[in-house]
């Protein structure tokens, strides 16, 4: 039996490509790193001082986390100190979504690809 050198299309070759990008996807999955699940966002308030230069501009900047809780939509200010964690949190949550969407639309990959190869395989009889 002659053996032949799998293309770069081929499903042998297509296959160990999805597991590979399935492995990625796992691990972000996976990561056990806290996780923030709303938005962090920058937001402006006046002071209420007359003499303040926020009377006159946007405001002085804070930060905000928005939430759904008991389905209603909540927002929590963010303290200084935690500012870069949440955010960093809220990150990753955002890839955690995306990780999931991805994994999900690979499955159908997976076995197209996986049909290929027993196609290439199949011998006919005739």
């Amino acid at each position: 039996m002659m053996m032949r050198n799998a293309s770069p299309r081929s499903p042998k070759n297509r296959i160990a490509s999805l597991e590979h990008r399935r492995r990625r996807l796992l691990s972000i999955v996976l990561d056990t790193r806290p996780l923030i699940i709303g938005t962090v966002y920058t937001g402006y308030q006046r002071c209420g001082k007359p003499g303040c230069h926020c009377a006159r501009g946007r405001g002085h900047p804070k930060t905000l986390l928005m939430y759904k809780a008991e389905g209603r939509q909540r927002c929590k200010v963010v303290r200084k100190a935690d500012v870069q964690w949440v955010r960093a949190a809220g990150q990753r949550y955002r890839e955690f979504r995306a990780a999931v969407r991805a994994l999900r639309a690979l499955g159908a990959k997976e076995v197209e690809a996986l049909m290929g190869l027993a196609h290439s395989r199949a011998v006919y009889y005739t």
